[in-house]
């Protein structure tokens, strides 16, 4: 058997991070946990803690004496470095690719942010069962969490119940404690429905992600004195089998999508022959630049810099709270609408 085939190859990334961690701020001249406790803390066997060891040895950042234990290798780091604070990022849970543009426009603007913050970053991924447990031995300076709808109960939990900085980024409601931005929908919901009624739409289905995007949906309608048609706001997983019987009713003329409704809105105006934008018009989340479409942008690096400021914040012991939920959203024109300067009203 391979001796690498005994390793749990995700525990021993966590250890070597925990490992890096303990070698930028742990103490020089004290050892490290035992390689039982080690196995104990992180639920892993000694095996897997013994080949973490043995490479940071190999690095040279760690040192061992006998009968005495691992020590941090005081030439490991230059003195500069172990002042530099570090945060650990979780963008989502599990360790799949990122399969659009968004995950990677917050790591882009995470990664500049921490630079003019001065702070260095890693990468955290865990499964949804250990959540907790990975976070509080993550051993970091403070966690910035992006995308923590599904893990809300676990941010709330590391918000009451530790004392680890942590700021998260919620998508879909806002969590009752710790600091955190909640991106509301009402924004750009608005925005794109009053887009597409600029572009001379007046039947726009929407598919909304939440009841503030419902309602930014309904606001913009109302201010252009458009009757609200109930039906066209629609949940993204039921539009492939009511988006024929809708466009029979109500025949829309403009459309308000997510990326996972883009193949399904493709495959339906082909079949029934409608051009884009001459019959109807789109208008889609940014989480992927098609073909030059009409999109709302997100942003980006308004949201990363108030995180990762108010973290690095509570990270040197000011006090210092977010719970911020109002930001610009903007639309980028393609040419799935039409000039609303030319649209007929």
């Amino acid at each position: 058997m391979n001796k690498m085939e005994k390793i749990n190859q995700f525990k021993y990334l966590q250890l070597r991070q925990y490992l890096i961690n303990m070698v930028s701020h742990g103490e020089i001249g004290k050892s490290l946990p035992s390689e039982r406790e080690l196995a104990e803390m992180f639920q892993v066997s000694r095996v897997t803690v013994r080949a973490s060891l043995n490479a940071m040895m190999e690095e040279k950042y760690l040192v061992r004496s006998p009968r005495r234990g691992y020590f941090i290798n005081p030439h490991s780091m230059i003195d500069l470095m172990r002042t530099r604070k570090i945060v650990s990022l979780l963008i989502h849970t599990g360790g799949h690719a990122f399969y659009n543009d968004d995950p990677m426009n917050y790591l882009q603007a995470v990664c500049q942010s921490c630079i003019r913050h001065n702070i260095l970053l890693q990468i955290l991924t865990s499964s949804e069962s250990s959540l907790f447990h990975d976070i509080s031995v993550s051993n970091s300076d403070g966690i910035l969490w992006i995308n923590a709808d599904r893990g809300k109960d676990v941010f709330e939990k590391i918000s009451r119940e530790t004392d680890i900085p942590i700021v998260g980024l919620f998508n879909v409601s806002r969590p009752v404690c710790g600091n955190y931005v909640y991106l509301n929908h009402y924004h750009e919901f608005y925005l794109r429905t009053e887009y597409l009624i600029r572009c001379g739409c007046r039947r726009i289905l929407s598919c909304c992600y939440s009841p503030d995007a419902e309602e930014g949906y309904k606001d913009a309608l109302r201010r252009a004195s458009i009757p609200l048609i109930p039906e066209l706001m629609v949940k993204s997983r039921q539009l492939p089998e009511v988006l024929p019987s809708l466009y029979e009713a109500f025949r829309p003329d403009g459309f308000s999508l997510g990326i996972s409704t883009y193949s399904c809105f493709q495959d339906f105006i082909r079949e029934k022959n409608l051009s884009v934008p001459g019959d109807v018009q789109l208008i889609l989340d940014n989480f992927n630049e098609i073909a030059d479409m009409t999109i709302t942008v997100k942003p980006f690096r308004k949201i990363v810099d108030f995180m990762v400021s108010r973290l690095s914040q509570i990270m040197n012991g000011k006090k210092a709270s977010l719970q911020k939920d109002d930001f610009t959203w903007t639309i980028k024109p393609g040419n799935s609408t039409r000039n609303p300067d030319q649209a007929k009203i």
